[in-house]
């Protein structure tokens, strides 16, 4: 046997006081005798042999109390094959703690018991275990970049610095690297230590778990309550497809529960700090979802949250949103004869009393020598030529995020019109002669473009079921085939293509057969015409595209930035806390981007890029970093499944051990002495203890009875 604590043993000297007081009791006193004490003579004397048995009994219990007591607090354990013969306590140590640091682990119960609170004292009463000259190395699970070795009291001050992060790596990724990094530690007895809740969303798979663990011991501390209720969100989708000034935006957000939480929870959405829309997230099952709508009341960034009630975790009750709506969008309207685009120009003109689209016209003659990057849009009206230069301008235009309506021109060569629409992934225009007006007669009224755009889509299919006329007729018009990859928006004659549209690259194009003069359709005097006009423009321009740049803390990522963005600008970020940082960017020809790495983009919220013109900063882009959606699942893996995973894995049994101490730390006290000594016996001594004092309190009462 051996003892962890044997100055203790001391103490067994006071086993001998009660003996020592019973010695005392027994000396020789002289006799007086009383007549009237005379009748005690007659006692039995059978009656006086068991006073003094029970008198002897309860001097050997109060003997064996302190000695039991005194034995418990020495911790005795009895050696065995799996302690390591002594080993692990005659050498120095390597020893890393791999620290659990994921959201996760910032759940607090209904009492205020903190996770990660318990995680700290966990690995300090670890680090009990070893003295100055062992090496130890902590390791935090949101960065693996190799430790250095330190002492006993680096250690502590280390971990006492240590907060949650808002990312967590994969828990086998850390036990992986780190089983590589204690290989080459300097001392020959190595441990490694795994304190965490074991959160069971992309832990560990025993099939594809590598360790190279030769001579390693594996300690896995839980520190999880054994019961945990949470809601989180767990996604957020955006719904609308093209923002436009002063119309709402709709979002689905979606919420997953862990234990017996709530049926129902509220959301809120804020937009520039302000209450834009609420709802509730019916919970019958372990997840749910609801649509909510806003509207902006202005242009330009928007940054906004959804929010969700606290609970007993705390992190995973906001998503965060970053939303562009443009102020203007710059628009070329190129043209071969300046009446033909007469109606595009004056609709154009109309929208929010000229102020939004920024309207340039171009004749034919100027499109090869014009920069179109200037622009957000290309509308060609009745282009007639179409050199290689302005079709290869153009292609790259749409592909690094513009976009292209195009209006074929009629009664003239289609050839330009065809390399052009091939190079963007389009159909073919052929000249066609029409025997008679055709009706539009077909609408898709289930594409995106359509979206808000009648008060019925039921009372316009009926309209043009009873109308000879459809919502506009067609009197000269080229046939267009479209391509697999193009989507029909309008159509005549059942199949025939009068509108298509279709993205490319960054941007998009939209394809019309004719020209929109009303000697060549009426379709322009129609009401639908000139939302349509926008719609196109706005569905087509990456300008006008939901900007709602969103991406998970701790992953690699990367967005196109505007165009307007030069290498020559001085550019910063700024993060939700206010601190700047010097952005990662890759600088191409119309197509820039932005690099977000964990580390530095570290932070839940909006991320703000800008640039100093002058003195004053002006805001290029912004973006989110919200939480992974895997830490509102606060599932566990059991330590039977973990002992499963690791046994998979090719890892000796009598090199793994487990303790849970998510109430109190006895746990890893005997986790580790078992490990290094053998079998802890204290406990049982203790239960002796127990036993003894209720003996001795009966034995005590019929003595003095």
């Amino acid at each position: 046997m051996i003892f962890l604590n044997p100055a203790i043993l001391i103490g067994l000297l006071a086993a001998s006081i009660p003996i020592i007081i019973h010695l005392l009791n027994l000396r020789q006193r002289r006799r007086i005798e009383f007549s009237s004490l005379m009748l005690l003579k007659q006692i039995q004397t059978s009656s006086l042999k068991r006073f003094k048995i029970r008198e002897w009994i309860l001097l050997a219990i109060r003997s064996l109390i302190i000695f039991f007591l005194v034995a418990t607090f020495s911790k005795p354990v009895f050696p065995s094959l799996q302690a390591g013969s002594g080993f692990s306590t005659q050498t120095k140590t390597s020893a890393m703690i791999v620290l659990d640091v994921s959201p996760s682990m910032s759940y607090r119960d209904a009492f205020g018991n903190d996770v990660f609170r318990q995680a700290k004292s966990a690995a300090l009463r670890v680090l009990d275990y070893f003295s100055e000259s062992d090496e130890i190395f902590i390791v935090f699970s949101n960065s693996l970049q190799e430790p250095i070795a330190q002492s006993v009291s680096e250690a502590k001050k280390m971990l006492a610095q240590s907060s949650v992060a808002t990312f967590g790596v994969p828990l086998q990724t850390c036990i992986e690297k780190g089983a590589d990094w204690l290989q080459r530690s300097t001392h020959l007895n190595r441990e490694m230590y795994l304190i965490s809740d074991f959160q069971r969303t992309g832990t560990l798979t025993g099939d594809s778990l590598k360790l190279n663990v030769a001579g390693i011991n594996l300690f896995f501390i839980d520190v999880a309550p054994k019961k945990q209720e949470n809601i989180g969100i767990s996604e957020v989708e955006v719904l609308t497809k093209v923002f436009e000034p002063q119309k709402p935006i709709r979002v689905k957000v979606s919420a997953v529960k862990t234990g017996e939480s709530a049926k129902e929870v509220e959301v809120k959405w804020t937009l520039d700090k302000k209450i834009a829309a609420q709802g509730a997230i019916q919970l019958e099952a372990q997840s749910g979802e609801t649509m909510l709508t806003a509207s902006p009341t202005r242009t330009g960034f928007l940054s906004g949250e959804l929010e969700l009630p606290k609970d007993n975790l705390e992190i995973d009750n906001k998503q965060y949103l970053a939303f562009h709506i443009p102020e203007k969008m710059r628009v070329c309207l190129a043209y071969s004869d300046e009446r033909e685009c007469f109606y595009v120009k004056l609709a154009l003109e109309s929208f929010f009393e000229g102020k939004f689209f920024e309207l340039t016209l171009a004749p034919e003659s100027s499109l090869d020598s014009r920069s179109f990057a200037a622009f957000d849009a290309l509308i060609f009206c009745g282009v007639k030529n179409l050199s290689a230069t302005t079709i290869q301008k153009t292609a790259t235009f749409v592909e690094q995020g513009g976009g292209l309506i195009l209006f074929a021109p009629i009664n003239a060569p289609l050839n330009a019109h065809n390399e052009l629409l091939k190079r963007l992934g389009g159909g073919e225009l052929k000249p066609l002669a029409l025997p008679q007006p055709t009706a539009i007669d077909k609408v898709e009224v289930q594409h995106p473009i359509f979206e808000g755009m009648f008060a019925s889509k039921q009372k316009l299919q009926s309209q043009l079921a009873s109308s000879e006329s459809g919502i506009g007729t067609i009197f000269k018009t080229n046939e267009y085939l479209k391509s697999p990859v193009e989507s029909r928006l309008l159509g005549y004659q059942a199949n025939k293509n009068f509108l298509t549209v279709s993205r490319f690259g960054n941007g998009g194009f939209v394809v019309c057969p004719t020209l929109p003069t009303k000697e060549l359709t009426n379709f322009v005097l129609q009401p639908i015409f000139t939302p349509l006009l926008y719609r196109t423009i706005f569905t087509t321009a990456a300008a006008t595209q939901p900007k709602n740049e969103s991406f998970v803390a701790g992953e690699e990522a990367s967005f196109m930035l505007p165009a307007i963005v030069s290498a020559s600008d001085e550019l910063r970020v700024e993060k939700p806390s206010g601190k700047i940082l010097m952005p990662t960017i890759q600088f191409r020809a119309g197509a820039s981007r932005l690099f977000i790495s964990p580390t530095l983009y570290d932070e839940l919220g909006v991320y703000r890029l800008f640039k100093i013109v002058g003195d004053e900063p002006v805001t290029l882009a912004e973006f989110a970093i919200n939480l992974s959606p895997k830490e509102s699942s606060l599932e566990k893996i059991e330590a039977n499944s973990l002992k499963e995973i690791f046994l998979k894995a090719g890892i000796e049994e009598a090199r793994l051990a487990f303790t849970n101490a998510s109430e109190t730390l006895e746990g890893i006290s005997e986790m580790i002495s078992g490990s290094r000594y053998g079998l802890a016996v204290w406990k049982p001594l203790l239960l002796i203890v127990v036993l003894l004092l209720l003996a001795e309190s009966v034995f005590g009462r019929k003595t003095e009875a």
